[in-house]
Formats: C-alpha cells, structure tokens, sequence
C-alpha cells in the first residue's frame, strides 16, 4: 500500500457528500496488446458521507478485506473496515470512531489470529499523529494506539510479520514542520514498540510503501534535494538499519516512489510518477533494482498529461499492472490500469470510474485463486453528488488452463507393492491455446502425456504431481501415494517341502497391514476357509499337496503356495538299525538356510561330518566326535554360503557315504 494522490494534501477535510449507486463506465483506453476485461465492479459505502477505499488484502479463507475512511453527514472522517466475499458482495463492515476528530485509514494487513491491522492518521488541530487500529476476525475492535503524537506524522503503510510483530513504514515532520523524515516503527501484537529508525536528511523525506524483503525490508518515497526531488529506494536489515539507498533521478524531472513489490527474479521493482518542475505533466513510471541496489531498467509511460500510480502487481505472466489516477481536466480525474511486460514495455492501458477531483485506483493484489487483479479504490457518483468506495475485478489477458477431471478422483492414495495403477488428466485451455503435461514424482519427471500408469517396485511415501501449461500459466493436481506391502514375510520361507508322512507343518503369514483391514484365505488341495495367519496342517496322505495363503485389501491380493511332498515313513527302530552307518534322511532339501540331517550307527564310535562343494573343497566342518549307536540328528547351517550344489560327507571307520543337498536364495 502507497500514498494515494488523495491524501496529498496532508490535514484538510474533504466536502461532504451523500451516498447513492454508480454504474462503472469505462472512460478510454489504449489497446495495444489484448486488455482485461472487467470480471465485476463494486461500489460500497460505508454510510451516509464520502468513502475512499486505500488498501486491500486476500485473506487466508480467499476473501477480500477493505480498508479506508467513511464520512458522516457532519464531514467527519474515520477509519473504515469491510470484509468482502469473492463475487463482490459486503459480508460486513465496520466504523472506528473518533472524539470529532478526521482519521484517515492508508492501508491494512491480515493478523496471524485473522483479525486486522490497519494503520494511518488521526488529524489534531492542523496536524497528525500516527493511528493503529487493532480488530478480531469479525472486525470488532481489540485495542487503538497512536505514536509519535509529539511530532506530526502519517503511517502509510504496514506488513506482518512472523511472531504477531508488525512494520509500519511512514513519515514525521521534525523542526516545527520545516522539515520530514521517513520513519519505521515495529510493534508487537499489543502494539508496543520493538524498534523505530529515521531515515533522510535535512529537507523533505517521506515513505510511502513497505515490503519484506530477504532478511529485511524494502521502502519507497521521496527524498529531496537541493533543487530536486527523486523517487527514492532503502533496502534494510531486521533491525532497520541501512544496507543500501537508491535514488531514482530522472533529468529534469521529479520522481515520487509510491509502491513496490518483489518480482519473480527476486528484484525490486517500484511504481510512482515523473513530473515537470511546474507540475504540468505527470508520467507514470515503473523502476527496477536487484537484490544489491543495482538498477536493472526502468519505463516512463506517457498515456495523458497528467497520470500517477500508487501500486502495481506482477501477473502470472510475470507483466505488470500499474494502478493509479488518470488526467481528465482541471477538476476531473479517472481510475487508470496500466499493463506493462517484463520488460518495461507498455502493452495496454485502460482507465474507468465516474470523473471527479477524487476518482482514483489507490491499491491491487493479484488473486492466485482465478489470477485476476483486484483493486480498490474511490469513484464520483452523479445521484447524490458524492463518492464511494469502488471495486474492480480485472480478469486475466490469458487465462489458465482448466483441469476439468483427474483419475483417482481421491488425491491420498494407497497402494500394494507392484500393482499398476493409471493416473490421468484431462485439461482444456480455454484460449484455444496448446497445453503440455508434465509429471513429476518426487523430484523427477517421469512423463510428459496425460495418462500414465505407475508401478512402484519399493514401499514408501511419495508424491506425484501433473503440472499443465499452456507456456504462460501453469496449473496442477497432485496425489500422495502411500506405497506398502500385504504380505511382508511368510514361513517356511521354500516353497517346495519335502515331508514324512504324518507329518506336521506350520505355516504362517506376515502383513504390513493391521490384520482386521485384511481378510486371510487358507487352502490345502480343494478344501478353503478363512481363519488367521497361521495354521498347521497334518499331511496323512503320501503324494503332492498345494498350501495357499491369501491376504486381500480391498481389490488387492497377495499369497503365497507351497508345494508339499510327503513320502512313505521310513521308520528307524534299534532293531532296524544298519550294520554300516548310513545316511537317512536330509530335509528340507533345497533349503535355504537351515537343513536337518539324520543318520544311523550301529555301534559308538568317531564320526566326521564335513560340507564340500562340487571341486571337493569342504566349506564346513559338522561334527568330528564320538557318538552313540542310533539315529542322530544335526543341523546344517548354510546362511554364510552361497546358493550352489553341495556334498554331505559322512565317515566312520566303517566307510563313506555322500548325499547331495541343494542351497538356494
């Protein structure tokens, strides 16, 4: 927010006048690339008197807060609130009053507990002290504070700040007002002071506009010399001490800096007005400075004799607009839009708004929601002879592209390991203008179509996001995908199982889900029922048998089967015993990381047991020590081996025997 050509005249009234409805009339314009159209204009009073509306803010539901002062029949003016919806239309609105004292409202920002701050001046005999106006979400007011009240000033602009703090940047007449500096005060959200800083020199300084910028602020006015005056620019640190000042001099011109912004490139550029010494042309001007004061480039746009600008905003297309006031004649001015592009260069402009002496566009902020410009600002009206708040929604030159559908409609998804899954968008650009797809997950860009299928090999979180351009604007839809397993584990861990018969064997399921969003499926052969994760079945039967385990989440499944073969049972009594060791049974064979061995002695005595690969290398020595007669049981360890073909080596004094075993992974 700036200093509006209607407050120039620091300390006087204005006329009194009445209230009535005002159709927006466009007054001219000049097309030199396509213009925006108005989406919806606005005329909103505050009561029976004369309203002007100075500052505007998108607050954090997307409506519209509007800041200014409102008259009474008896031509007092005080600070005036209004909270806005997105077509237009005044939810509420709210009235500060004074002990009969003129208070100006210049500007306003959202508080962190979404209630408002507004700032300006209360005048007092002639003169004027700082005024700050603290409200809750609902416009009532919580606390008034007034500053400086030994020195005449104005607060013109403020900005929140993390921690419920916040910046005013503004001006104090010093010397029994001789003289002015530009000042900044930072309250807390009680509204006591933290910190205040003066800048300028002997003359006459002034802020008008605050941003935050980097790890500090950035400030705009005027700053005079002798013989000039120049549009003047100060970037500052937290604490409001100088990092650097710019001056903006134009040859025999002078320069007034009333609004600023940071760009897109994350330099600063300010609007204002050039003017002749005799003040009889006024020319908008857009100036540009990098990060380090470093002037980039500037443009001066002669649309009549005499044109302002109190603030701009960067569209998506990363041109700009330029709000202000329009020359007419002697008494008569409009609202004016100026379009300008990145580079400086004018495209557009167009002016609107009933004439009067107070016919003004006093701020904008750009809509991320529909990219439109909103301003606010005053206009004449006939009926009643008075003047108004006005509100204007300018639309976008080119318009975005429109997702009109997105598959999964659910934008939080979760999904199985190794299942694919389409994502699609469908898009139109409604200027009839090509668009592109882009998807990108995490950080990568995986596709550029419109439909894709995604099939996630790992478990995790990610994000995948299409974004939809038609090379101006770009639009998106994003999803996080949850991405997890059904099953995490299962035993046994082999497949194919070699068993007695009679035989009983465990198997059990592992889920990375909780157990009572799964439902589990059991088969053995033809028979099926549903009950746990673990089961353990019998095997009467000799032959081949089929185990399935089953867990299914919505449409998803995943299982697992094993294969059991049951042999005859080879029973091994004392009488039965060999009268040369040998080898009885090895199971499971394959295995994966432990086997179990059984063999036969007739007699005690030493045994060696060893594991040797297919060259004869042993790999593992099993046993080297005495043992009784009967069957004996060792396992084999296999987890430090690679998966191959091995040889179990048994041998006593009687002889050798050897059987091969199977490792796998």
């Amino acid at each position: 927010m700036k200093a509006s050509l209607l407050n120039k005249n620091f300390g006087y009234a204005f006329p009194i006048l009445t209230l009535t409805a005002m159709t927006f009339i466009m007054i001219g314009s000049t097309t030199l690339y396509a213009q925006p159209e108005v989406g919806w204009e606005r005329v909103i009073g505050g009561r029976q008197g004369a309203d002007l509306l100075e500052g505007i803010v998108l607050t954090t539901d997307n409506q519209y807060a509007v800041a200014g002062r409102s008259s009474t029949g008896e031509g007092i003016y005080t600070f005036w609130l209004a909270l806005i919806d997105r077509d237009g239309e005044t939810i509420w609105q709210q009235i500060y009053e004074t002990e009969g004292n003129h208070a100006y409202c210049h500007d306003l920002v959202q508080t962190q507990d979404n209630g408002f701050l507004l700032v300006g001046e209360e005048l007092r005999d002639g003169s004027s002290v700082w005024f700050v106006i603290r409200t809750d979400a609902d416009g009532d007011e919580i606390w008034r504070r007034y500053y400086f009240e030994d020195n005449t000033g104005i607060a013109w602009s403020v900005v929140a700040l993390s921690g419920d703090n916040y910046a005013i940047a503004g001006m104090a007449f010093y010397d029994d007002g001789q003289g002015q500096q530009g000042q900044i005060l930072q309250i807390d959200g009680n509204g006591d002071g933290v910190w205040q800083q003066n800048y300028g020199g002997d003359n006459t300084d002034r802020l008008f506009d605050i941003i935050q910028y980097r790890d500090g602020f950035a400030v705009c006015g005027l700053s005079q010399e002798p013989g000039d005056w120049n549009g003047w620019l100060i970037r500052v640190d937290d604490d409001g001490d100088v990092v650097w000042e710019e001056r903006y001099d134009l040859d025999n011109l002078g320069v007034e800096a009333n609004g600023l912004i940071e760009n897109s490139d994350g330099w600063i550029a300010m609007t204002g007005e050039s003017t002749t010494d005799n003040f009889s042309t006024t020319d908008v001007i857009l100036a540009v400075y990098n990060e380090n004061g470093e002037f980039q480039f500037d443009g001066s746009y002669d649309v009549t004799q005499r044109d302002v600008s109190f603030a701009l905003i960067q569209n998506t297309d990363e041109s700009y607009t330029l709000i202000g006031q329009k020359y007419l004649n002697q008494m008569n001015r409009a609202c004016q839009a100026v379009g300008v592009d990145r580079e400086g260069n004018l495209l557009w402009d167009r002016a609107g708004g009933n004439p009067s002496m107070f016919t003004s566009f006093n701020d904008a902020l750009l809509d991320p929601i529909d990219h439109s410009t909103m301003i606010c600002g005053s206009t004449y009206v006939r009926e009643g002879n008075t003047f108004e708040g006005l509100l204007v929604k300018l639309l976008t030159i080119n318009h975005p592209p429109v997702i009109n559908a997105f598959w999964p409609e659910d934008t939080i998804i979760f999904l199985p390991v190794d299942i694919d899954t389409a994502f699609r968008v469908e898009a139109l650009d409604v200027d009839g203008d090509e668009v592109s797809y882009y998807w990108i997950l995490d950080a990568d860009t995986i596709s550029r179509e419109d439909l894709i299928f995604f099939n996630p090999q790992d478990t995790g979180h990610f994000e995948l996001r299409c974004f939809v351009t038609d090379s101006v604007f770009t639009v998106s839809v994003g999803w996080e995908i949850f991405v997890f397993r059904i099953l995490t584990g299962f035993e046994p861990q082999e497949t194919t199982i070699q068993a007695d018969q009679n035989d009983s064997i465990s198997f059990n399921l592992f889920l990375g889900l909780p157990l009572d969003s799964v439902s589990i499926y059991w088969t053995f052969d033809t028979t099926s029922w549903s009950d746990g994760l673990s089961q353990t079945i019998s095997f009467p039967d000799t032959g081949s048998h089929i185990v399935t385990g089953l867990a299914s989440w919505r449409e998803f499944r995943e299982g697992v089967a094993w294969t059991v073969v049951v042999d005859p049972v080879n029973s091994i009594t004392e009488s039965s015993i060999p009268d040369v060791p040998g080898l009885v049974s090895l199971f499971p064979n394959p295995f994966n990381n432990l086997t179990t061995l059984r063999f036969a002695l007739s007699q005690p005595e030493i045994v060696k047991l060893t594991l040797h690969d297919l060259q004869g290398r042993r790999v593992l020595s099993l046993l080297n020590e005495m043992r009784l007669a009967g069957v004996q049981t060792i396992i084999i360890n296999g987890t430090e081996l690679p998966a191959g073909v091995y040889l179990v080596r048994l041998e006593t004094k009687q002889g050798v025997k050897m059987q091969k075993v199977v490792l796998v992974r």
